[in-house]
């Protein structure tokens, strides 16, 4: 190994060592959602004291408990000013692409701007959540300098955020910006969903499944935002997060029948239907005055081309413990032991 590379190895190890084994007072605002539980589980097993900043309360055991709505300034003032927290973790988020722009920039945008000026204030660090969203599709690898294009009303909230995040670092905040890939594990929202209605063979893949995707394990995500922050030159820098490497939606399908024992043919149905029969969908919810269970915006998402550089973030410490293949099969047997696969 070079010199200045073993330097380097050898400083990220002693800032990771020192995070785990010295006592921090860390506020997690989104503490109750899928990300945060599992952040706020790894910060209490490394011994830190952790209080949850969230819209209803939940009985987690260890931790300090805040009630409150991130578009309130003064409430999220008051709670940072009272709890003294050394660094926040900014989860707290309106993940939609059905949500009007307006609620979308109000809470991604103005609760991000309330969370960042309170740490400011308070001289407290922030770790911001951003996503991917924000940089939009590309084809090709894309990294941290890839010119941003978001294409949904999500994407465009989040990078408006980061920008509020950065405006404030000129006047004096600390912070880093974490860009997850879309994250999955045990307890997620969509794949609880998603991987029962493959194995049952209710779910047909949209197109060939070739293109690439690029996803992030909930322990690979957790174990970043507990290790890049700690490096001193991550202030005000963005680092994207993601598994070691993207796979296929073809080979997703396939590693949950396998991993099941399923023997069976995959459906397939044309990109040209699915997006037929979604734009129905959304018309038919806009007549009943309803939200739409899947919109064109979800759609493309799922369908995007991504291919994630992460060299950045792994030069900060950042080192994926879990395989996607791993990670799921992880999912897969959770599922399976909530009772939510049927075979």
């Amino acid at each position: 190994m070079e010199p200045h590379k073993a330097k380097l190895r050898l400083s990220i190890t002693i800032l990771t060592i020192f995070a785990c084994v010295m006592e921090l007072r860390v506020l997690v605002t989104g503490g109750t959602g899928f990300i945060g539980r599992h952040l706020v589980r790894k910060l209490l097993e490394r011994g830190h004291e952790v209080a949850v900043f969230a819209r209803n309360p939940a009985d987690i055991p260890g931790v300090t408990f805040f009630t409150g709505d991130i578009r309130d300034g003064a409430r999220v003032n008051e709670v940072i000013e009272i709890y003294k927290p050394e660094i926040v973790y900014h989860l707290a988020a309106l993940v939609s692409y059905s949500a009007s722009k307006k609620l979308l920039f109000e809470v991604n945008v103005g609760g991000t701007k309330n969370v960042a000026e309170a740490c400011l204030k308070n001289d407290a660090k922030l770790v911001f959540m951003s996503s991917v969203a924000a940089i939009g599709e590309h084809k090709g690898i894309t990294n941290e300098e890839t010119p941003c294009k978001p294409f949904s009303a999500y994407g465009k909230s989040k990078l408006a955020a980061e920008k509020v995040v950065l405006e404030a670092c000129e006047r004096g905040l600390w912070a880093t910006i974490i860009r997850g890939a879309p994250a999955y594990g045990e307890g997620g929202p969509q794949w609880r969903v998603i991987i029962p209605m493959i194995a049952s063979g209710k779910l047909p893949m949209i197109g060939p499944g070739t293109t690439p995707t690029h996803l992030v394990y909930v322990e690979n995500l957790t174990d970043a935002l507990l290790t890049i922050p700690f490096h001193e030159d991550a202030n005000s820098q963005v680092f994207i997060v993601a598994d070691e490497e993207p796979i296929t939606l073809l080979h997703l399908y396939k590693l949950i029948l396998d991993t099941l024992g399923i023997e069976r043919k995959i459906k397939r149905i044309p990109v040209w239907l699915a997006k037929l029969v979604v734009w129905l969908s959304q018309v038919s919810a806009k007549i009943r005055g309803q939200e739409p269970k899947i919109t064109l915006d979800f759609l493309k998402v799922m369908l995007a081309y991504r291919h994630y550089d992460i060299s950045k973030a792994k030069s900060f410490g950042y080192e994926p413990k879990y395989s996607t293949d791993e990670g799921f099969v992880k999912v897969i047997e959770w599922c399976k032991r909530e009772g939510l696969i049927h075979l």
